[in-house]
């Protein structure tokens, strides 16, 4: 029966067939990257945040000795910038060095989740064409060792068929590679942005703490006798 004959999961099962073992691993990929960007992009969507207003908040209410509500509002929010300056929050009154340290460390760990099952992707992206291009290779031995074993004159629909169906697999591992690969690249954009603002704000953060600081340091001698 001709595959075009066939309905959706008919095609699929006649491709499959037709591709050769190496389909399955280059199949796999195909579900598994799927799940990946699909629950990557659910969580994008889930701690999605305006971290100029974040900061502007949170900023606010530290400028106003509003510490503890600052915290309490940064930890009911799911962004990273509001996750990384709740904990940043929670060493306000101790130096700055440890509230530094802390900055970072928050922020690195609020990447390291928005970066979880990237490499996944990237392996799979970058494996799916070369199993692709190993089945084409391994169909095409096959398919000139059939040639090989009829006596006579080759018929060109006998080579045709065997040439058709291994390159099945190159043009399945290249059907799930590109897209795999072009949400790989729009995932680290998404990283790379949320990255620079979070040094951003945080940098900020602390340019509050040392303006606290500073208001709440006693003046110099000179000064007070110059106020005075």
């Amino acid at each position: 029966m001709d595959g075009g004959e066939l309905g959706f999961f008919g095609q699929l099962s006649f491709l499959l067939d037709r591709g050769g073992p190496l389909m399955i691993p280059i199949g796999l990929c195909s579900v598994l990257g799927v799940a990946i960007v699909i629950e990557r992009i659910l969580y994008l969507i889930w701690t999605h945040e305006n971290p100029a207003e974040v900061y502007e908040h949170v900023a606010e209410l530290t400028r106003g000795g509003r510490t503890r509500e600052a915290l309490q509002y940064c930890q009911s929010q799911r962004g990273a910038l509001a996750r990384t300056l709740g904990a940043g929050l929670t060493q306000f009154r101790k130096e700055r060095r440890r509230m530094e340290e802390t900055l970072a460390v928050a922020g690195q760990e609020q990447l390291a989740r928005i970066e979880r099952g990237l490499r996944a992707l990237e392996v799979m992206a970058t494996i799916s064409p070369l199993l692709g291009l190993l089945g084409t290779v391994t169909g095409m031995i096959r398919a000139f060792q059939q040639v090989a074993a009829v006596e006579g004159s080759v018929s060109p629909a006998l080579l045709a068929s065997g040439i058709w169906e291994a390159l099945l697999t190159t043009a399945a591992g290249l059907m799930v590679a590109i897209p795999l690969m072009i949400f790989l690249h729009y995932f680290e954009r998404k990283r790379e942005k949320i990255g620079l603002g979070i040094e951003k704000y945080a940098s900020l953060f602390m340019h509050v703490r040392e303006d606290l600081d500073e208001a709440q340091r006693p003046a110099a001698p000179a000064e007070r006798k110059a106020t005075g």
